[in-house]
């Protein structure tokens, strides 16, 4: 099946300049000028200064494919610093620094000081999805420089206690007694992640940190630690589970506020006064 006639309209924003001659585009910035010859059979021409027009006659699905640009923008929040060099982000806010490099072939540049555009010129279906993905990245960096990420960790046994130590600064966990074993379990920490066990939950482990990813590749390690093997997983569940994903300090409000209302010599089976969490969300601030 074939489309009689498919176009496009680039917009041309104002200081850059465009020519196009025999499907050769030339561009003019601030930051010098790109040449690039096009072999696919378009047609392709300036309307005016501000658009050019990329249309097919008779194309069929695949020659239709391509987009020509999608680009999407980061929007930065008060207090918070981002800049962009070869594709390497740094983010800077009241939790510290991180830093990231992309590999993907993408265009990344800051219009002012409170946004940052992402986008791929010609891209085909793959390489159209990581321009959200890489937004999605830079915006937890975002998340993680000025509320942090914590995550909860469980620990699961029928017979045998689990006991969970930490050492080096939080920067280790050691794990002893798994179903009776007497190995020990080292697992370390991603940097800039570290671990505290509970002291207000028995059983409990708290990690914290700015990267999500490290931190969640931290508690992948520790599950992983304890994963039971040559046995019936569905009878042995002892294990080291993820209990909650939050952030740094809005869980620990919550739960002192829901234990100052607790029901003490009372069946609190019948007695169920109190403040519970009845949702987590994020805040969305509106411009």
């Amino acid at each position: 099946m074939k489309t009689i006639l498919a176009n496009q309209v680039v917009k041309i924003p104002e200081g850059i300049k465009v020519s196009v001659k025999n499907r050769t585009v030339r561009v003019k910035g601030p930051r010098g000028q790109l040449v690039r010859k096009f072999q696919a059979q378009l047609d392709m021409e300036m309307i005016g200064k501000r658009r050019l027009r990329v249309q097919k006659w008779f194309g069929n699905r695949k020659e239709l494919a391509t987009t020509i640009l999608a680009n999407q923008v980061v929007k930065i929040p008060e207090g918070i610093k981002v800049s962009v060099k070869n594709r390497t982000v740094r983010v800077k806010g009241p939790r510290g620094q991180l830093v990231r490099k992309f590999q993907a072939q993408l265009d990344m540049e800051m219009i002012g000081k409170r946004r940052l555009r992402v986008q791929k010129w010609f891209g085909n279906r793959k390489e159209l999805a990581t321009v959200r993905t890489i937004c999605s990245h830079i915006e937890n960096m975002i998340v993680g420089v000025t509320k942090g990420y914590q995550y909860k960790m469980r620990t699961v046994y029928a017979h045998f206690p689990i006991n969970v130590t930490t050492s080096q600064a939080g920067t280790v966990v050691e794990i002893r007694n798994f179903l009776g074993e007497k190995y020990v379990r080292r697992v370390e920490m991603h940097p800039g992640v570290t671990c505290v066990n509970s002291t207000a939950q028995k059983d409990e482990l708290i990690l914290e940190g700015n990267d999500i990813e490290g931190v969640s590749r931290s508690a992948a390690l520790i599950h992983q630690s304890t994963l039971v093997k040559n046995k019936d997983i569905r009878k042995f569940l002892d294990g080291i589970y993820v209990s909650e994903k939050t952030h740094v300090g809005v869980s620990r409000s919550a739960a002192l506020i829901h234990q100052s209302t607790l029901v003490k010599n009372k069946d609190i089976r019948k007695f169920l006064d109190g403040i519970y969490v009845s949702e987590k969300t994020h805040v969305v601030i509106a411009e």
